[in-house]
């Protein structure tokens, strides 16, 4: 009997849907790349591209872009075509991924791929949860992690299995960066996964693609062999030498080792949901003469296995004979039409056949077999003597180059007694020298200890130090910017202010601070700690004429309200612990912001953010009375509701002079 299964060549038509494109590769020996139809997790049909070639094929093309940047590409349910237009797909977000491969080139049609890598992820997830946050990667760190290997498909090798995470970006909230790729690979995201698109604004400088041959992690401050993406603002394509093991691409886009960095690419991104079994399993097909001498086509019935006139199938291109017909003797034997490559077992001389296309002839017998393993076996005893006795000059070898490094060390010992002895001469020289000079220093002490005696002076000057960097540059007026322990230790700013020393004092909360969530008045809380204690700060306050402090605030639908007595929903507090109700810029308790002293505040107010509109405006300056500087406190509300309400503060450090 001679068993098989027939696959459908309408498999991946809509009517016929696939389940994958490793089905496509099971079932379609003869199949190309290009579009076919497959019934996603949800039971709806969708048309994806499938490579069937690749690695053994079944990879799903899910995104792809014509350039590095990866902020602004857009998701949508329209097949993903490689020639573009540029998107991801949104409807694959439930297939359960094995494989998630990235592919990047200098054409639209892989002839000029530059690099070409997939992940195996461990364990499968779905796609739409293809990013997460400490799963394998760095803590609040954002990426593709739990990766079990990663393989070069320019090279078909693994290059690494302690690779753990691709990083993406910055962990800043859960449907924002890498959250929002997320929700894009199950949603249509119009403007891309970086973009709120209410106000088309883009909030993220991060997103890449990358791995590293060499350590555990890449992108995002860590170096890559290859590199498709965004890093802190930068965009672009890297990658090394074909089979290079090596990191080529540095943070930001630069190259190291020899590296290429490209500033424009074509990216493919794809996904297998698992591999290829390729059983391709069909009927055999053959070529007879007829009576008339003409050639006609047959096929062996796999049901009765007689031959039959016919085709398997009118689509087949080629003619595969799969399976053996077995024979119970010489009579049976003789009614098998000729076949050629077809193989038959007969029963009664136990001899395996294959048909020549005239004749039969028959294979090598079991006692031929074991002649042959005993040849082999023999072979193979000769090249292990070959393989001891080449191992045996090694260590011949190795034992020589030891005896060499010995010889070499005593060398070295003999040059290094010698070097000792000349040392000795040179040193018994300086001896010599010094004994000559001394006496030259006898007739000079007096000079010495006359001038040891100014230099005790000027120590004596030093001590006295001055307590601000105005009274600093007085006392020496070529002293350059820089720090200086004038009792604390505090920066000099000579430059500024015309030159007359301004002394500079940080705090903790210089850089700009996001500010979002607190609703009620002052509910938003941050006390600012000075690099140096209070005392310290009064003391050189008293010492200066002028102080200043440069005080900002960015408001989206956030206010101050000054105006409102006792209902102020952001201020800030004095060193007095003080609730002050101005702004930088704006006169002592006058209630306004810079704006309101010049009547150029948005709407009219005494504040551009009293406005109170969906706009980003600014409320800054700076605050001089030395009686209530520094800020020690900055208190803020009207960030919760509506939701879209938030702001940006920025404190700057504590400047007095004169």
């Amino acid at each position: 009997n001679l068993a098989k299964t027939y696959s459908s060549p309408t498999l991946g038509e809509i009517f016929n849907p696939a389940r994958d494109c490793s089905d496509i590769v099971d079932q379609l020996p003869e199949a190309e790349d290009g579009f076919y139809w497959f019934v996603l997790p949800k039971s709806t049909k969708h048309k994806i591209w499938c490579d069937v070639h690749t690695d053994g094929g079944g990879f799903a093309l899910v995104g792809m872009k014509d350039s590095p940047v990866s902020w602004t590409v857009p998701s949508n349910s329209t097949p993903v075509d490689p020639q573009g237009p540029p998107h991801w797909s949104s409807d694959l977000g439930d297939v359960k991924v094995l494989d998630f491969r990235v592919q990047f080139s200098t054409d639209k049609g892989f002839e000029g791929t530059k690099a070409d890598w997939f992940y195996r992820l461990n364990p499968q997830r779905k796609f739409g949860n293809l990013f997460s946050v400490n799963n394998g990667c760095p803590y609040l760190q954002a990426g593709i992690g739990n990766i079990s290997f990663v393989k070069d498909l320019s090279t078909q090798s693994v290059l690494t299995n302690n690779f753990k995470c691709s990083k993406f970006g910055q962990h800043v909230h859960h449907m924002l960066g890498w959250g929002k790729m997320n929700y894009c690979l199950r949603h249509q995201c119009k403007n891309g996964y970086a973009v709120l698109d209410a106000i088309k604004f883009r909030y993220d400088n991060f997103g890449s693609y990358s791995y590293s041959a060499v350590s555990s992690f890449s992108g995002m401050n860590h170096n890559s062999t290859a590199f498709v993406g965004c890093d802190n603002g930068k965009c672009c394509a890297c990658f090394g030498p074909k089979g290079g093991r090596q990191n080529y691409c540095g943070p930001k886009c630069t190259a190291i080792n020899g590296g290429t960095v490209m500033k424009s690419a074509f990216v493919w991104f794809w996904v297998r949901t698992r591999m290829a079994e390729r059983l391709w399993k069909r009927c055999m097909e053959f070529v007879v003469k007829n009576s008339a001498g003409k050639l006609e086509k047959h096929f062996i019935d796999p049901q009765t296995g007689t031959a039959q006139k016919g085709s398997c199938s009118g689509k087949l291109k080629s003619v595969l004979n799969e399976g053996t017909l077995t024979v119970s003797d010489k009579e049976s034997f003789e009614k098998i039409p000729d076949v050629p490559g077809l193989l038959s077992y007969r029963k009664d001389d136990k001899q395996l056949y294959v048909n020549q296309g005239s004749n039969w002839q028959a294979l090598s017998t079991e006692q031929e077999l074991q002649q042959l393993k005993k040849q082999i076996q023999s072979q193979e005893t000769k090249i292990q003597k070959q393989e001891k006795k080449i191992h045996s000059q090694e260590k011949k070898s190795q034992a020589q180059k030891n005896k060499t490094i010995i010889q070499e060390k005593k060398i070295e010992n003999q040059e290094s007694k010698i070097q000792s002895q000349e040392k000795k001469i040179q040193d018994q020289e300086n001896k010599a020298i010094i004994l000559e000079k001394k006496i030259q220093s006898q007739e000079n002490m007096t000079q010495k200890l006359e001038k040891e005696n100014q230099d005790i002076v000027k120590l004596i000057d030093r001590l006295h130090l001055p307590t601000t960097c105005s009274a600093l540059l007085i006392k020496h007026p070529s002293t350059p910017s820089g720090l200086y322990h004038l009792n604390p230790q505090v920066y000099c700013d000579m430059t500024s202010k015309n030159g007359v020393g301004v002394t500079v004092i940080g705090h903790d909360s210089e850089s700009r601070t996001f500010v979002k969530g607190y609703e009620s008045p002052g509910s938003y809380k941050r006390k600012i700690k000075y690099h140096v204690s209070m005392e310290q700060i009064l003391a050189i306050m008293k010492q200066s004429k002028n102080c200043e402090q440069f005080i900002k605030y960015e408001c989206y639908g956030s206010v101050f309200r000054f105006s409102s007595v006792g209902s102020y929903l952001g201020w800030w507090v004095s060193r007095q612990g003080s609730q002050m109700k101005y702004w930088g810029g704006a006169a002592v308790n006058s209630g306004k912001c810079a704006c309101g002293m010049t009547n150029s505040c948005a709407g009219g107010g005494k504040c551009n953010c009293d406005k109170n509109d969906k706009a980003w405006r600014e409320d800054s300056g700076y605050l001089t009375d030395k009686n209530t500087l520094p800020v020690t406190e900055l208190r803020f509300g009207d960030t919760g509701a509506p939701s879209y309400e938030k702001g940006y503060y920025t404190l700057g450090k504590l400047r007095c002079w004169g």
